[in-house]
């Protein structure tokens, strides 16, 4: 452990107990200098030092981790590990209104590192950390984009990360400085106080999408105070509150109403990865049922799908008193599912509630609900739900076309005027001056005011808005008019209500002079660049003739029209009155055809898996509905194997089959109690399934991509699974065990070899490149987060055991000459290691380097040569010390 801190672990509940203060041996408390400027609470770091002499030990923010721990700091042991990231960067020359942009998992340096910041006075931005289902090639080179465009001075992310961002961070003329978490020191806490006014810049937040630069909104101290604090007062937020949130801080819902707000008001704040959350939705539902959660905010997709996806559990929700739908329109239909499926479990309808918000009002423009049901009317058919009142000291205006105020009932523009918006879009004064029009902001959405509530109708704007997430319609063209065959510049991306998933989904229509044989093909192409790049599946991409699709009088292809014509001749026609399916065959068609992903009914022999009608998570979907509308359980066998489950008419006789006992000798797929990781309170729900989901989903979706795996593989939670070379160069032997976050990629054609019996733990990373192959032995182990990386061969011997931490490279970059080491290359050297080696944590293996059987290598030793066999060896670089 570093110094200064201590571990304990709690007995009636998994918690790591994390204690950052760095005391005096005397005991006391010793602030470091910035505590004693002179502030006043009309700045962050005025308001900070406040809450910090109004410290009470309490936890103040608690980190929900992968593998379920809990780690827990109290306000002054966050602010500690913020002021050594604030004396780092002062060390390092950065001063006030310097730029610090802030790429980090979630995790206490993401929270520390951004208030490090705040604390110089520096104006900090958070960027996403990549994601394991977003193009690399694409994050980096958006990335790129937004870090020109923020002109930092410094940024604060990964060694791993660091060899790819350095090149993009040396085109900034102005940036000084890159950081990670391992470079700071804990006993230095020191840094200058900034001297800062209320109207200077605070924060840097950028809006959310998919590829290109977007606009960075500048937010002053003065508006962020006013947001919190009007908006904390509306609600009632204060340290009684606990708030619990998977937001990530990259949005600006999470960053104001899931962190700055408990910042500034000293709520308690309970926080999980998202990523987390998407696989295993019932974790935001444990955690408020753990800590008695009074306050949450979700996107309004995340209602529907924590009601459709969580398992069952007896949840405890009657401490919530809000659950605020915020950043997407909200739907009946979402609060409904919520409400229908969690009111068993103590949640009550007055505690639904929303607002309606941006990153260019700070936050909230509006709320509703808190203690009464959220208002709703009925308007062209639709039913809208009231995003609430206006906030003291803020007008609501809506405009029509003209630019003339409407009555209220009528819809027009939602026009904003309040002591929290925006000064200015960074660096983009036409921008600025194009939506602050006499200090007053145009939205670009649409709405009507009635009786005093806001309600939001549409965007008048483009923006298409699946799952919270912004999905620019030009961004999807560019990437369909990238493909062979598209002709450009004649595609068009829409966006369309999705009832059912409670958030919109994506069409794309693009013209093709090729044969119309052709067309089939090139829809899956588009499909899947879409998908690669920006994460979202289009729920139908057809391909139509030349001329087909619809220009404006300007000459633009006009959207409306378009999306109004692919209704008329693609969406699917209104069902007849539903009459029950008669037959087995007529029972599953109706099943298949809720879960294929593109427009048209599937034909009873058309593959739907390798088509990808179907994708791998909506396999499992479709596995749980045919179990449902049967009630029948699927063994193993056929649930795993893909061709059972590739057509209509396979499906079919398969049922037919197990309801007349023609499967015989078969249990159906279901694993023992301790195949379920447990804690002091219950088990955790590995998915929003069952027990032994993940090793079901991950069997099923290996044998799709034919990779060869053996009996009793077991899976206990999502992985990171990049095939980007030959999946079948990835083979995995009998009985192996692989922990969660687990990284497993093949590049090229580099192979992996998992031998029987073998385990890769939680977080542990194999990646194999060029022509190299990663070959484990039976029963070789490789604990928490070690790394393999192959360019060349590396082969590990049976019963060889890593401890955590460990690295063991066959690659390494050129560092001859002045030449930058980037432009060099690597070179590449094969690694053994024999049977039966230990590597005790931290261990080193550099190219070239052998162990003989039987060895023993000491903590934080580096191997450059060879280890003789039965030998002790430790130090940097290894030699032998002794002999077993």
């Amino acid at each position: 452990m570093r110094a200064g801190r201590s571990t304990s672990w709690s007995s009636t509940a998994t918690v790591w107990r994390i204690s950052t203060a760095i005391a005096p041996r005397s005991g006391r408390r010793c602030w470091s200098g910035w505590m004693n400027a002179p502030w006043t609470e009309d700045t962050i770091q005025g308001v900070l030092a406040a809450n910090r002499l109004r410290e009470d030990g309490r936890p103040f923010l608690t980190l929900i981790e992968a593998d379920g721990r809990e780690r827990v700091f109290t306000y002054s042991e966050l602010l500690e590990r913020a002021e050594c990231w604030a004396a780092h960067f002062a060390g390092h020359g950065i001063v006030q209104g310097d730029r610090v942009v802030v790429i980090l998992r979630h995790s206490v340096d993401l929270y520390a590192a951004y208030i490090g910041a705040l604390l110089l006075g520096a104006v900090p931005t958070m960027f996403a950390h990549p994601s394991p289902k977003l193009s690399e090639a694409v994050y980096f080179e958006t990335i790129g984009t937004l870090l020109t465009g923020s002109r930092a001075r410094a940024l604060v992310t990964y060694d791993e990360l660091a060899p790819k961002l350095t090149p993009l961070v040396n085109r900034i003329g102005s940036f000084e400085h890159l950081a990670t978490p391992d470079d700071i020191d804990p006993e230095h806490r020191d840094h200058p106080a900034p001297s800062v006014a209320p109207d200077d810049a605070a924060f840097l937040q950028y809006s959310s999408g998919t590829t290109g630069l977007k606009k960075g909104v500048v937010i002053s101290h003065r508006a962020l105070l006013w947001q919190i604090r009007t908006y904390g007062e509306t609600i009632g937020a204060d340290e009684r509150d606990t708030i619990v949130s998977w937001l990530p801080l990259y949005h600006d819902m999470g960053l104001i109403a899931c962190f700055f707000l408990p910042l500034i008001r000293r709520c308690r704040l309970v926080a999980m990865s998202p990523f987390d959350w998407v696989q295993r939705p019932g974790l935001w539902l444990d955690a408020v049922t753990r800590h008695k959660g009074t306050l949450g905010w979700l996107p309004n997709f995340a209602y529907a799908f924590m009601a459709r996806n969580a398992p069952e559990y007896d949840w405890e929700l009657s401490s919530l008193r809000g659950v605020v739908n915020c950043s997407e329109p909200v739907t009946a239909a979402a609060h409904a599912a919520f409400l229908d499926r969690f009111r068993a479990h103590g949640f009550r309808e007055d505690a639904l509630a929303a607002s309606y918000a941006m990153a260019e009002a700070t936050y909230a423009v509006t709320s509703g609900g808190f203690g009464e049901p959220l208002r709703s009317v009925e308007r062209d058919g639709r039913r809208l739900v009231s995003s609430g009142v206006v906030l003291p000291g803020t007008e609501v205006r809506i405009l029509g076309d003209d630019g003339q105020v409407l009555p209220d009932g009528a819809t027009g523009e939602i026009e904003i005027l309040s002591h929290s918006l925006f000064r200015e879009y960074d660096g983009n004064l036409e921008a600025t001056a194009e939506a602050l029009k006499d200090g007053r902001y145009l939205s670009g959405d649409l709405g009507c005011l009635l009786d005093g509530h806001l309600y939001v109708t549409g965007r008048k704007r483009d923006l298409i808005i699946i799952g919270g997430k912004n999905i620019y319609p030009h961004d999807i063209e560019a990437l369909a008019e990238g493909v062979d065959g598209i002709t450009p510049g004649r595609s068009v991306a829409l966006g369309e209500a999705d009832d059912a998933a409670g958030t919109q989904h994506l069409l794309v229509l693009a013209e093709s002079d090729r044969p119309e044989a052709d067309w089939a093909g090139l829809s899956e192409t588009v499909r899947a660049t879409v998908a690669a790049a920006t994460e979202v599946s289009p729920r139908a991409v057809h391909i139509v003739p030349p001329r087909w699709l619809r220009k404006s009088t300007s000459g633009k292809l006009a959207r409306s029209a378009n999306l109004e014509r692919y209704r008329a001749e693609f969406a699917p026609k209104p069902a007849a009155p539903a009459i029950a399916p008669a037959t087995t065959l007529e029972r599953v068609r109706q099943v298949v055809n809720g879960q294929i992903l593109s427009a048209g009914r599937a034909e009873d022999h058309e593959p739907l898996i390798r088509s990808g009608r179907i994708d791998s998570f909506s396999i499992v979907n479709l596995v749980l509905e045919i179990e449902r509308a049967f009630d029948i359980r699927l063994p193993e066998s056929v649930a795993a194997d893909p061709d059972a489950l590739d057509t209509i008419a396979a499906i079919a006789a398969t049922v037919e089959r197990l309801k007349d006992g023609g499967i015989g000798g078969e249990t159906a797929f279901d694993f023992g109690p301790d195949d379920v990781p447990m804690r002091a309170d219950g088990p955790v729900a590995l998915s929003s399934r069952r027990p032994g989901f993940w090793t079901w989903y991950y069997r099923f979706r290996l044998r799709t991509l034919g990779v060869r795996h053996g009996r009793g593989l077991r899976v206990l939670g999502p992985l990171l699974l990049r095939l980007e070379g030959n999946p079948r160069n990835l083979s995995i032997g009998d009985g192996v065990t692989i922990m969660p976050w687990a990284d497993l990629k093949v590049r090229e054609n580099g192979k992996i070899t998992i031998g029987d019996g073998c385990a890769i733990d939680t977080m542990a990373r194999l990646v194999a490149a060029n022509d190299a192959e990663i070959r484990l032995g039976d029963r070789a182990q490789i604990a928490f987060s070690s790394i393999i990386n192959a360019g060349e061969n590396v082969t590990i011997g049976r019963d060889t055991a890593t401890a955590g931490h460990c690295t063991i490279i066959a690659s390494e970059h050129n560092y001859r000459g002045r030449e930058p080491i980037m432009h060099q290359g690597y070179r590449h050297e094969p690694v053994l290691i024999g049977a039966d080696v230990w590597l005790a944590s931290n261990v080193l293996v550099t190219p070239g380097a052998k162990i003989g059987n039987g060895a023993v290598i000491s903590a934080r030793s580096t191997v450059t040569g060879t280890i003789p066999p039965y030998a002790l060896a430790a130090g940097v670089p290894a030699r032998v010390i002794g002999a077993r």
